[in-house]
């Protein structure tokens, strides 16, 4: 969906992000949920948007949550 969103690949989006966080001038607030975003979104195709928004909850000590997306509720246990 995010793709879709951007007109861009899922590849394309992750590059840019990558590109950003490796830009001396920006500083990511949880830079370690950006990495791990990058990690776990080449790995597998859950949607880029849904992923850093597990990852994030997760990184404030979220086991849980509760979505109306039918594939982002799918998401494996390692993940979220």
């Amino acid at each position: 969906m995010t793709s879709q969103c951007f007109n861009r690949t899922r590849t394309e989006i992750l590059d840019a992000l990558d590109d950003l966080k490796n830009m001396p001038i920006l500083k990511f607030e949880k830079d370690q949920v950006l990495h791990r975003l990058l990690s776990e979104g080449r790995k597998n195709n859950l949607d880029v948007a849904d992923l850093l928004i597990a990852l994030s909850a997760q990184s404030c000590g979220c086991t849980e949550g509760i979505t109306f997306d039918k594939k982002a509720a799918a998401f494996p246990s390692s993940v979220c």
